[in-house]
């Protein structure tokens, strides 16, 4: 037997609920998260003090990898860099969607490459 269609209202509130749990999971995510970074850096400290290159415990073994990450320090020469060495390979493709909407206003024949559409999305607040 099909079930009965929610009502609108009671969408919202099933969207509300659910929005909740899910901030409670994500609550939980972020502490545990915070709790295996506290805990690798331990860890990479006491393998570095002790020399050891892998180490194990009854359901797991862990080693170090290293790998060389970019941080930006000046952006304005980084993009002087790029732009002067053609270099677009160097940034992620992502469209700042605030500075889209901006530009967007000003250009009526739109960017090249570029799309619009519109995302329709709802916005709950509780009651």
């Amino acid at each position: 037997m099909p079930s009965k269609p929610l009502a609108i209202g009671e969408i919202v509130d099933r969207m509300h609920a659910l929005r909740e749990e899910k901030r409670g999971y994500d609550a939980k995510s972020e502490a545990v998260k915070a709790e295996i970074e506290s805990l690798e850096e331990e860890l990479i400290r006491r393998m570095d003090t002790d020399k050891l290159e892998l180490v194990r415990g009854g359901k797991a073994s862990g080693a170090i990898n290293e790998t060389v990450m970019a941080r930006v320090e000046d952006f304005d020469k980084f993009a002087a860099w790029v732009m002067r060495n053609k270099a677009l390979y160097m940034l992620e493709r992502r469209v700042s969607q605030g500075a889209y909407r901006e530009l967007l206003n000003s250009k009526p024949k739109g960017i090249p490459g570029l799309t619009s559409f519109t995302k329709r999305t709802i916005s709950l607040r509780s009651l």
